[in-house]
């Protein structure tokens, strides 16, 4: 008996080339599988925080307490500002400007319909925003007139529909004589789009006033940034808008409502050290930081006796992120990286410039500590602990080349998020690939465990933020399903997860001889195993590098299993583990075959 033990190094290499790796053997692909003290170990599940499900595509997520120790989760999606309070969630978004009278008797409804159609004289509504209607006396055709609803139809300035949760049990016109409708925050785009307009294309080009059929500008996504502020919150949700303050003394039940002063922007960021709130894109200069004074919302005009300010970048055409750290906020262009730091005195904050660098790739491209940032570039990712470098990253083309895994969609760049999750030294990103308009992907770098230890999976989630003061991390999906992250056992909510570790080929000695793989002897750790619910181990064998792959059918694996009997024969030996189940959890330790050298050579 000769035994051989092949331990894969930790991390997987998708961009090494399968069938060519020499020792030490490595991973070449995987799905949601992580590394532990060097180690392969299946993620935890996730299952749903609450029944309810958040409004719209949530792109950004904070958590926060309040004095009185209640926990609060804000959400912002492309719809809504919305607020996550003891499982149950409410609805916070601004209004936006005041209300608009609805016309005497405005309200019309058809038997059996659950259509309502309100006459309002220049109502300004668009489809898919919300409008507030109060002063409605009594019902009209057994419907609630009051409340918040969401508008179907804007045919013109006079009327629009929206879609009641019953059928009327009349056709009938009322409301009464003072009606309002109050606009809420009109909805931002969901995903990047085109712009198919006449004005897409340069002087000259093709018939004015008609749509082009091609186009290079992108609308972007609605991107909410929001910060704690005490046990307050503030909110931007991007796109030159406003800055929104909710306070928590007021309950969920009341809305965020516009920050006095504050100027026009593109995204905000709250410095606890000094308690300034910043801005970025201020005032419609995509390069323009402006700040208010110190400990205050409302004060933006510097004077003597206060310290509000602005600062312009001049490396680059816009500021697309910026993350703050313990002493500093790094901001980027769209070709540098600068230091911002709070110094105080005449010049409030200091700005060096780090270096030129990749640009980020969108505003939520950012993961990190309070001691480094690492940010997605455009076929690379970045880091910063003092100085600025790229990183190493073995699965780097099967994140951004599409002829070598499921790449990237550009187009969407504004959709991707950077996480981290310090309980096991990670950080990482959410992705859409080539193929989706929507966040598929997820690519996660093991910083404890060295400068090449990543792992990669199929995950959609829109909004991750680690644990701070919940208990898991939590994470929200394309449907606004909120989930707690971490979870041993939870499966996807119930429902299996896929998880798979694939090495590439390793010689079996120095690869100089053939052997037959008689015994495979497995080292690893399950819980909740039982005969329905197995790992699969499944073993490959190569004569040569570049020759056929043979192969034994898959065994299942429980915790009683000792070895596998294989029938594979050849110079290089690979494996792959992977299991389907809700419950089911693994690490993978050593993996030892019983193998023979056969006389014959070949």
């Amino acid at each position: 008996m000769t035994i051989v033990a092949l331990q894969p190094r930790a991390g997987i290499f998708t961009d090494d080339a399968e069938g060519s790796n020499d020792r030490p053997l490595k991973f070449v692909d995987g799905n949601l599988v992580r590394f532990v003290s060097g180690k392969a170990e299946t993620i935890g599940g996730w299952q749903a925080k609450t029944a309810s499900q958040f409004s719209g595509k949530v792109r950004a997520l904070m958590s926060s307490s309040q004095l009185d120790g209640t926990r609060n989760i804000f959400a912002g999606s492309h719809s809504h500002l919305q607020v996550l309070t003891g499982g149950t969630i409410a609805d916070i978004t601004p209004v936006s400007g005041s209300p608009v009278a609805i016309g005497t008797d405005g309200v019309s409804v058809t038997s059996g319909s659950p259509t309502v159609t309100v006459t309002s004289s220049g109502h300004g509504l668009v489809v898919g925003q919300q409008v507030v209607v109060a002063g409605a006396s009594g019902t009209v055709g057994s419907l609630t007139i009051n409340g918040a609803h969401t508008v179907v139809t804007s045919a013109d300035s006079s009327t629009y529909t929206y879609t009641d949760g019953s059928n009327a049990s009349a056709s009938a016109t009322g409301g009464g004589a003072s009606m309002t409708g109050q606009k809420i925050l009109e909805p931002g785009a969901a995903i990047g789009t085109f712009e198919y307009g006449y004005g897409v294309l340069g002087y000259g080009e093709s018939t004015w006033d008609t749509a082009r059929s091609s186009s290079d500008v992108i609308l972007d996504p609605r991107v909410w940034s929001i910060e704690s502020y005490g046990e307050d919150a503030l909110a931007c949700p991007g796109a030159q808008g406003a800055v929104y303050h909710w306070d928590a003394t007021n309950g969920t039940t009341t809305r965020a409502v516009a920050v006095t002063g504050a100027p026009p922007c593109n995204f905000i960021v709250v410095n606890p050290a000094s308690r300034h709130l910043i801005t970025f894109g201020a005032d419609g200069d995509p390069m323009k930081i402006r700040w208010a004074s110190q400990g205050t919302l409302t004060t933006w005009t510097a004077s003597a006796t206060n310290d509000a300010g602005d600062i312009r970048l001049l490396d680059g055409s816009e500021i697309r992120a910026a993350k703050r750290l313990k002493s500093e906020i790094l901001i980027w262009t769209d070709t540098s990286v600068y230091s911002f730091r709070y110094v105080g005195g005449t010049f409030v904050f200091s700005l060096t410039k780090l270096a030129d660098a990749a640009p980020v790739l969108g505003q939520q491209a950012v993961a990190g500590s309070d001691a480094f940032a690492v940010w997605m570039s455009d076929g690379q990712f970045q880091a910063y602990d003092g100085t600025v470098r790229s990183l190493p990253c073995p699965v780097l083309r099967h994140v951004f080349d599409a002829d070598r895994g499921p790449g990237i969609n550009l187009t969407q760049r504004d959709l991707i998020i950077g996480f981290s999750n310090a309980e096991y030294g990670e950080v990482g990103f959410f992705y859409p690939s080539a193929s989706s308009d929507e966040i598929d992907r997820v690519v996660v770098w093991n910083f404890t465990s060295g400068p090449d230890v990543w792992w990669i999976g199929e995950l959609s989630r829109t909004a991750y933020i680690d644990r701070a003061i919940e208990l898991q991390p939590t994470g929200v999906d394309a449907n606004g399903t909120v989930y707690d992250h971490e979870i041993p056992g939870a499966g996807d909510n119930g429902s299996p997860i896929s998880y798979s570790v694939q090495t590439g080929g390793a010689f079996v000695q120095q690869g100089e001889d053939l052997y037959h793989v008689r015994q495979a002897i497995p080292d690893f750790v399950l819980t909740d195993s039982n005969a329905s619910n197995a790992l699969s181990l499944q073993f490959f064998a190569r004569i040569f590098p570049q020759g056929p792959e043979t192969s034994d059918s898959p065994s299942s694996i429980i915790s009683t299993t000792e070895v596998i009997d294989t029938r594979i024969t050849g110079r290089q030996i690979a494996w792959r583990a992977s299991s389907n189940s809700n419950q089911l959890q693994w690490r993978l330790g050593t993996i030892r075959f019983d193998v023979e050298q056969l006389d014959a050579a070949r």
